[in-house]
C-alpha cells in the first residue's frame, strides 16, 4: 500500500509538473516581462512638442492642368523637379506622367521640407518644353498647377503696329507749329557797334552775310530774321534776341561757341540751317527746329541749360558730331537727332529741375551712347550702342529701342515695345540680342502687352525689391525676356504674363510666379510682335505626337538612422544602424501606371552590439501584387509570408553582411580596426505588367517603410521591430512592448514609435548625412538639432548640414 501510495503521489506530482509545463508553452502577452524606462538622453525636460512627427519630408498632392491645343488628341508629358532644369543641368524629375484635356496629371510627391519650389516642366505634342515654378505649401498638401496664363494666346490678337502710350501722361508737348512770318522790308540799324534797339527787327537778306555778334540794347528784346548768312569766326552769344532762320537762311560758326543767351530764342524754319562748332544755351531758352541744326558739340555752360526746351519737328534734323550735354532741359523730338562720331554721346544731367527726352512716333534718336540722367519716353526709334542711367528716372519705351552693346537702367516700362540689338541688314528677319542688359540696383521693369527684351547676357543686380513684371492692358499677349544667359545676382521677383527664355543662373535668388513660363533659348512657342515688327517668330516645334513619359530619377540620397534600444532610450548617437537609399527610379507608361521601379540601399554603419536585421514594407503596393520581375543584387527575391502588405527582409544580421562572425562596431569610431570601406549594397529591382495598375507614387520615399529588427521571433514572442517615427509595425511585430519603458506607442491611437517626451528611435534625413561618432549625442554634434525639434520642425530645417566635426568621416 505504501508503494501504491507512493506511486500515486509521484504520479500526481509528475502530472502537475507536466500540465504546468504545457501551460508555460502557451504565449500569454500579459505575462511579458515589463521593461523599465531610462533617462532622457537629450536631457531632463527635453521634449518634442505635441504633433511633431519628426519628418523632414513633405507630401504634396499635385493637380496639373494643361491648356490643350489639340483637344485631347495627344498627351502632354509632365515632369516635376525640385530644382529648375533650366538652371541645373543635372536636375532629374522626381515624378512624371501624362496630361491632356479633361485628364489632369494627378500625383503625390515627397520632397525635403527644405525645398521651397517645385518646377513643373511641360512637353507639348510639338515637343516644346516650358517650365513653371510653384511655391510648395509650408506643410505640404494640395497644389493646383495651371500651366498657362488666363486668356493668353501665342499670337497677337490686336494689330501689331500699335504703339504703346506709357509715360506720355506726364509729358505736355509744346505743340509748336511752323509759322509764316511777315518779314519787314526795312531792317533796323545796328547801334553802339553790336546792339539792336529795343523792339527792333534786323534782317540778314538773301545773299547777304553778317559777320559780327549782335545783342539787344540794355537786354531788351529784338528780332533777327536770317534769309542770308550769319557767319562769325568766334563766339556768337546774342542776348535778348529772338533769332529766326528762314528758308535758305544760315548761321555758321566754324570756331567758338554759338550760345543762345539770356532772354533769347532760336527758331529754324524748314530750309533753314545752323552749322556751328559748339552749341549751347542759357537757362529757360526755347529752340524750335523745323530745319537743320548741325554742331560739333552741345556743351559749354552745361550745353542745353536748365529749363531749356528743344523742339525738333517731324522733318527736322538736329545733328551733333561729338558730345551732347543736357542739363535739366526738355527735348521734344518729332524728327531726327543724330550723334555721328564713333564715340559721340548724349549726357543728361538732372539738377533741381526735371530732365526729359521725349521721342515721338516716327521720330529717331541715333548715336553711340546716351548717358541718361533723364526720363526718356520713346514711341519712335532710339538706336545707340550704349544706353545707361544710374539715377531713379524712368525709361518708357513704347516702340523700338536698339542697343548694340550695353543697356543699363534701373526703372523701365516697355509698352508694346522692344529692346534688341537691331538687325545686321534692314531686310533681315532676325533681330540680334543686346550683348549685355544689366538692371541696376532695386530695378523695376514692367513689360506691357507683348513687349520684349532680347539679350545675350542678362544680369540682375542687387536691391531691396528687384521686380520684373508683365501686365496686360490692351492685349492678351505674353511679354518676354529672352537671353542666352540670365543671371540672378540678387533676390528677384518675376511676375505676371511673362516668358523667361534662356538658361538661368542662381535660381535660388529668383522668385518666379507660377504664371511665368520659362523655356530654353529659342525654344519658346510665343510670337512677339510689336510696332517694330516680329521680334520672336516662336518655335513651331515638330509635327505633333504624344511625347514619351521620361524615367523618374530621384537624385536625393535618403539616410536612415536608428537607435536599437527600443522601447528604452539609447545614447541617441543615431548610428546603431545607418542606411542610405538612393538612385530611386521609376518608369511609367502612357497611362501613368508603373512599368518598372528600382532603388539602391547601402549599409553604411553598425553601432549595435546585438543582432540587427533590416526590412522594407512597401506601403504603396497592393497586398496581392506579383511583380513580373523582383530581384535583389540580381537574384530573384520574394516578399515575406504572413504580411498584409508586401514586406521584404533585406538581411537578418548587419554584422554578417560585413563579413563578421562576432558583433563589433563598424564605421562609428573613426579609427577602429573593424571599420569597412567596402560597404554592402543592395540593388532592388521591380517590373510590372499593365494589368498590375501600380500607381506612379507607389515608390515615393514615404511609401518605403524601412525598419530594423532588433530581436528575432522565437516560439514565445514575435520579433522586435523599430520603425521610423509614425510608421506602424508589421503584422509580425511584437506590439506588447508598446507603452513600456520610454515608449508611448498606441495601436488604438495609431501612435507609433514615439516616447512619452515625443522623441523617436528612427528618422529619415533627406540628404547625405554624417552620423555622429559612437556615444556622441546628436544634440551636441548638430547644434541646430535641438531647435529643430523644440520648434516642431519650423526652424533649422536644414539642421543636418552643420555639425561640430564629431561625425564619422568616410
Amino acid at each position: 500500500m505504501k508503494l501504491i501510495n507512493r506511486l500515486s503521489v509521484m504520479a500526481t506530482v509528475v502530472s502537475t509538473m507536466f500540465l504546468a509545463s504545457c501551460a508555460d508553452d502557451v504565449y500569454d502577452p500579459s505575462k511579458e516581462p515589463q521593461v523599465t524606462p531610462t533617462e532622457n538622453p537629450l536631457g531632463e525636460g527635453f521634449n518634442a512638442p505635441d504633433g511633431f512627427n519628426w519628418s523632414m519630408i513633405n507630401t504634396v498632392n499635385l493637380n496639373v492642368e494643361v491648356k490643350d491645343a489639340f483637344n485631347g488628341k495627344y498627351q502632354y508629358a509632365i515632369e516635376v523637379f525640385t530644382s529648375n532644369p533650366l538652371a541645373d543641368e543635372t536636375a532629374t524629375p522626381i515624378a512624371a506622367g501624362p496630361a491632356k484635356q479633361s485628364a489632369n496629371y494627378i500625383a503625390e510627391v515627397n520632397i525635403p521640407k527644405t525645398v521651397e519650389f517645385l518646377y513643373i516642366r511641360q512637353t507639348d505634342p510639338n515637343q516644346r518644353k516650358e517650365v513653371y515654378a510653384y511655391a510648395v505649401p509650408e506643410n505640404g498638401g494640395s497644389l493646383n498647377c495651371k500651366l498657362y496664363y488666363t486668356a493668353t494666346t501665342s499670337r497677337a490678337v490686336t494689330r501689331a503696329s500699335s504703339v504703346g502710350t506709357s509715360g506720355w501722361d506726364n509729358v505736355t508737348d509744346p505743340g509748336y507749329t511752323e509759322e509764316t512770318y511777315n518779314v519787314p522790308s526795312e531792317s533796323a540799324s545796328i547801334i553802339n557797334g553790336n546792339q539792336l534797339p529795343n523792339g527792333s527787327t534786323y534782317i540778314i537778306k538773301p545773299g547777304e552775310t553778317l559777320s559780327q555778334v549782335l545783342h539787344s540794347y540794355n537786354g531788351a528784346n529784338a528780332t533777327v530774321y536770317i534769309q542770308g548768312t550769319w557767319n562769325v569766326n568766334g563766339n556768337i552769344t546774342p542776348q535778348g534776341i529772338d533769332i529766326i532762320v528762314l528758308n535758305g537762311g544760315k548761321i555758321t560758326s566754324t570756331s567758338g561757341t554759338f550760345m543762345v543767351s539770356d532772354k533769347s530764342s532760336l527758331t529754324v524754319q524748314s530750309g533753314g540751317e545752323v552749322n556751328c562748332n559748339i552749341f549751347s544755351t542759357a537757362t529757360n531758352v526755347v529752340i524750335k527746329n523745323f530745319g537743320t541744326i548741325k554742331t560739333k558739340e552741345v556743351s559749354g555752360q552745361n550745353g542745353l541749360n536748365t529749363g531749356t526746351v528743344l523742339y525738333n519737328a517731324s522733318d527736322a534734323l538736329f545733328q551733333v558730331e561729338d558730345k551732347f550735354i543736357i542739363t535739366s532741359s526738355q527735348i521734344y523730338n518729332h524728327g531726327t537727332i543724330s550723334l555721328t562720331a564713333e564715340n559721340a554721346y548724349m549726357q543728361a544731367n538732372k539738377t533741381s529741375a526735371a530732365c526729359l527726352i521725349a521721342n515721338y512716333e516716327k521720330a529717331t534718336i541715333k548715336g553711340n551712347r546716351i548717358q541718361a540722367g533723364a526720363t526718356i519716353v520713346n514711341s519712335g526709334t532710339i538706336e545707340v550702342n550704349i544706353l545707361e542711367n544710374s539715377s531713379t528716372d524712368f525709361l518708357y519705351n513704347n516702340c523700338l529701342l536698339i542697343v548694340k552693346n550695353t543697356f543699363k537702367f534701373r526703372n523701365v516700362v516697355l509698352d508694346q515695345a522692344s529692346i534688341t540689338g537691331g538687325r545686321t541688314n534692314p531686310s533681315d528677319k532676325e533681330w540680334l540680342p543686346v550683348p549685355l542688359v544689366e538692371s541696376l540696383n532695386s530695378a523695376q521693369y514692367t513689360l506691357i502687352d507683348g513687349s520684349m527684351i532680347k539679350a545675350k547676357e542678362f544680369k540682375v543686380q542687387s536691391g531691396s525689391q528687384v521686380t520684373f513684371k508683365a501686365i496686360n492692358k490692351a492685349k492678351e499677349d505674353r511679354s518676354m525676356i529672352k537671353a542666352e544667359n540670365i543671371y540672378f545676382e540678387w533676390h528677384t521677383y518675376v511676375q505676371g504674363n511673362m516668358v523667361l527664355e534662356g538658361k538661368q543662373y542662381n535660381p535660388e535668388r529668383s522668385h518666379i510666379d507660377a504664371s511665368v513660363a520659362s523655356t530654353g533659348y529659342d525654344e519658346s512657342k510665343y510670337t512677339i510682335e510689336t510696332c517694330g515688327g516680329i521680334f520672336n517668330e516662336g518655335n513651331e516645334g515638330e509635327d505633333p505626337y504624344t511625347p514619351e513619359i521620361p524615367v523618374v530619377d530621384d537624385a536625393t540620397t535618403y539616410t536612415y538612422v536608428f537607435e536599437d534600444n527600443w522601447p528604452k532610450y539609447g545614447d541617441f548617437d543615431l548610428n546603431d544602424i545607418v542606411l542610405t537609399l538612393n538612385n530611386r527610379s521609376t518608369q511609367a507608361n502612357s497611362n501613368g501606371n508603373l512599368k518598372s521601379a528600382q532603388f539602391d540601399i547601402t549599409l553604411e554603419a553598425v553601432g549595435a552590439s546585438k543582432i540587427v536585421g533590416v526590412g522594407i514594407r512597401f506601403l504603396g503596393l497592393p497586398a496581392s501584387v506579383t511583380p513580373s520581375t523582383f530581384t535583389i543584387k540580381g537574384n530573384n527575391a520574394s516578399f515575406e509570408a504572413g504580411q498584409s502588405l508586401p514586406t521584404l527582409i533585406l538581411f537578418e544580421s548587419a554584422h554578417t553582411e560585413f563579413g563578421f562572425t562576432d558583433r563589433p562596431f563598424i564605421n562609428t569610431y573613426q579609427t577602429a580596426s573593424t571599420n569597412k570601406a567596402d560597404l554592402p549594397q543592395y540593388a532592388v529591382r521591380f517590373e510590372f505588367t499593365e494589368s498590375d495598375k501600380i500607381s506612379s507614387s507607389a515608390f515615393n520615399i514615404n511609401n518605403l517603410d524601412v525598419f530594423i529588427i532588433t530581436k528575432a521571433a522565437d516560439q514565445r514572442t514575435k520579433r522586435t521591430e523599430v520603425h521610423i517615427a509614425g510608421y506602424a509595425p508589421t503584422d509580425l511585430a511584437n506590439t506588447t512592448l508598446f507603452g513600456q519603458a520610454n515608449d508611448d506607442s498606441s495601436l488604438s491611437s495609431k501612435r507609433y514609435y514615439l516616447s512619452s517626451e515625443n522623441l523617436t528611435w528612427g528618422i529619415v534625413v533627406p540628404d547625405k548625412f554624417s552620423w555622429p561618432l559612437e556615444i556622441k549625442n546628436v544634440k551636441d554634434v548638430y547644434t541646430g538639432f535641438a531647435n529643430w525639434v523644440t520648434s516642431g520642425g519650423k526652424e533649422n530645417k536644414d539642421w543636418y548640414k552643420n555639425h561640430n566635426g564629431q561625425v564619422f568621416k568616410k
